[in-house]
């Protein structure tokens, strides 16, 4: 009898399992319309966030918009409809009528990169004074948008309905990633009007009259004089993607483009290497430079405004971005002081890497080929020989915002505006065509 005890229980122990057992199906059934109704929120909310994003991109991209001969403006109002309209176009679960959103939900302002911060600073006619669109997307009861009914809401205690919003800023700052149009780069002295001006001319007016106010454009006539090592950082230079493709065949390759048979320069970002090429040495490599850059130039399918051909080009320093030591340091004293090889005229065309500062947009407004140039002579001391007659004219933008002419360019890793890259510009720079999701 006692061995029957043990294993049935004791007599007055006799039905305790079932209100336990009752209590714990209840427990687990709580827990369950507890984890339907969360389901059903967080589902909810990754809709919202999903149209957030959306509306946030299509504002950004409307937000700074080409005005006209490649200048940026800002459009406020495009912005904020861009980010209703395609918010309505969305639907969330448990609603027949369309996401509605209005201009109050739609913010524009500045993404700070450094901080991961953005400030609502209302619109700004300077393209520098606005770079980012937040938009709120919610279910909170109004408009078209009701709040998400819960399932068990009212009889866990939670409520019937719960308030769901989300909320998304998409940043389209200064080109920190673009292609190159062409395979040329600009000193950083460029961006401020500095550099070696047009003509001798007016590298003498430079030096003995007054500072020239350059309103707009600083104009330079360009010839691949080269023949030194490291490239001037004063003169502009012709640039390849990478070491092993410092080749004029190469260079060709990237002046044509995919249009006349050639290649696209594939994007760079802000830091990057930059390999400086030139033919000075070589009067026939020149002049057959200059009539391949010239056909591009005088191209049907190069789109030009009033005649000038706007490219993006990237701005190069011989420093990283990120170096501490100043250009005239003690290395570069040192190098003038030992004997040996003097930088000018050194027997080499293809210097050590720059570095891609940034970006800026020029507009390439003639391509000049003396087709008697010679060739063969000495190409630095024979005032026809095809490195002193064959040249390229480009007007330089000082004190405009533009946009990036690569339509695939963003705005990360780094912004830098003219100003960053140079103390004596202007707040202006270059910006990107795709906007980014950042928060």
């Amino acid at each position: 009898m006692k061995r029957l005890r043990f294993l049935f229980g004791a007599s007055g122990e006799k039905g305790a399992i079932a209100p336990i057992v009752a209590l714990g199906l209840l427990a687990f059934v709580g827990f369950m319309a507890l984890g339907i109704d969360l389901g059903q929120l967080y589902m909810v909310r990754n809709e919202l966030q999903n149209v957030a994003d959306g509306a946030a991109l299509a504002a950004a991209k409307q937000l700074i918009q080409d005005g006209g001969g490649g200048a940026a403006t800002v459009n406020c109002p495009a912005a904020t409809q861009a980010a209703i309209d395609c918010a309505k176009k969305n639907y969330t679960f448990g609603v027949d009528a369309p996401i509605k959103i209005t201009a109050a939900d739609v913010t524009v302002g500045l993404w700070d990169l450094s901080t991961k911060q953005f400030s609502s600073t209302g619109c700004s006619p300077a393209a520098t004074g606005v770079n980012a669109v937040q938009v709120t997307v919610h279910r909170s009861g109004t408009e078209n948008n009701p709040k998400v009914a819960t399932f068990f809401g009212n009889v866990l205690g939670t409520g019937a309905e719960k308030e769901v919003e989300a909320t998304a800023v998409a940043f389209l700052g200064l080109a920190g990633t673009s292609s190159p149009d062409v395979p040329f780069s600009i000193p950083y002295y460029y961006v401020a009007g500095g550099g070696v001006a047009s003509n001798g001319w007016q590298r003498v007016l430079d030096k003995i009259g007054p500072t020239p106010a350059y309103a707009a454009t600083k104009s330079y006539r360009w010839k691949d004089l080269g023949g030194y090592n490291p490239v001037r950082t004063d003169r502009a230079t012709f640039v390849v993607p990478t070491q092993s493709e410092q080749s004029n065949a190469k260079l060709l390759d990237y002046i044509k483009g995919p249009a006349m048979g050639g290649k696209k320069f594939p994007q760079k970002k802000v830091g990057d290497q930059l390999w400086p090429m030139s033919e000075w040495y070589w009067g026939s490599y020149v002049k057959n430079t200059f009539n391949v850059l010239k056909s591009k130039f005088n191209d049907p399918n190069t789109p030009k405004i009033n005649g000038k051909w706007r490219v993006t080009v990237p701005v190069f320093k011989t420093t990283p971005v990120t170096a501490a030591l100043p250009q005239d340091s003690w290395f570069k004293l040192a190098s003038r002081l030992l004997p040996g090889v003097s930088q000018a005229y050194a027997c080499t065309a293809y210097s050590p890497a720059v570095y891609n500062q940034g970006f800026a947009t020029i507009d390439i407004t003639d391509v000049v080929v003396n087709s008697t140039c010679n060739q063969s002579t000495d190409q630095v001391t024979d005032s026809n020989s095809c490195r002193n007659t064959c040249y390229m004219d480009i007007e330089v933008p000082l004190d405009q915002n533009t946009m990036s002419t690569d339509k695939t360019s963003t705005p990360i890793p780094f912004q830098k505006d003219y100003k960053d890259m140079n103390p004596a510009a202007s707040e202006v720079g270059v910006f990107s065509s795709v906007p980014r999701i950042v928060k």
